[in-house]
């Protein structure tokens, strides 16, 4: 199936278990010699039945050089998070690769965020969706192409992506001008009560004066 193509697989790994955790969520990057170049086992499973039956991967993202740039590859919500996405950019990845299951209560919207994290990463992302939006997105956020679960036929997505990202600030601090802004935030409404407060003790601090008697 790979000769002559790079392919990102996403294949579900059952362990031989009888009790919960059974198995793990990963996407598996095969080179066009048939070769396996990079696993990612999912971080983040879905709060619920999927987080009782997946075991949890370390977050840690292989990228992988080829011809088409730099490659990396996660599982699906696992791209929501910073710490995952945050790598992706420090990692310099010019591609991201991303299968996943969606349903019908989050289509479009969560694959719509794709166009946000492609900016912050500085990276192309193309996520293919089972139950959902499918979506391939250029590091500027525009998207390239879509195609959804429920509403095109047939489900065939083909787009030309860039090979070549960009570095982004976001990549490098994060939330931290957001965290920056609400400490500012923070010290001003600081700053604003205690010179009110000041104030109030003195106007206290004045003496009244005396009504005048009228004659």
């Amino acid at each position: 199936m790979c000769q002559g193509e790079n392919l990102d697989m996403g294949l579900a790994v059952v362990l031989p278990s009888q009790q919960p955790p059974f198995g793990r969520d990963e996407s598996v990057l095969i080179d066009p010699s048939g070769k396996i170049v990079s696993i990612y086992q999912k971080a983040h499973p879905v709060a619920g039945e999927e987080n009782l039956r997946l075991v949890a991967g370390n977050g840690q993202i292989p990228v992988v050089a080829s011809p088409y740039g730099r490659l990396a590859t996660v599982v699906c919500q696992d791209r929501d998070f910073l710490d995952i996405i945050s790598r992706v950019g420090q990692a310099n990845a010019d591609i991201l690769l991303v299968p996943g299951g969606d349903w019908r209560e989050i289509d479009p919207y969560h694959s719509q965020l794709a166009t946000f994290q492609a900016i912050e990463m500085g990276s192309s992302l193309v996520t293919q969706v089972d139950g959902g939006l499918s979506v391939a997105v250029d590091y500027e956020g525009n998207v390239l192409a879509s195609t959804d679960f429920y509403s095109t036929d047939p489900q065939l997505m083909v787009a030309y992506v860039p090979m070549q990202g960009v570095h982004t600030i976001y990549a490098t601090i994060g939330d931290l001008f957001a965290w920056l802004s609400i400490a500012g935030l923070v010290v001003l409404i600081g700053f604003a009560i205690a010179r009110r407060r000041k104030a109030g003790k003195a106007e206290a601090a004045v003496p009244s004066e005396e009504p005048h008697p009228v004659s």
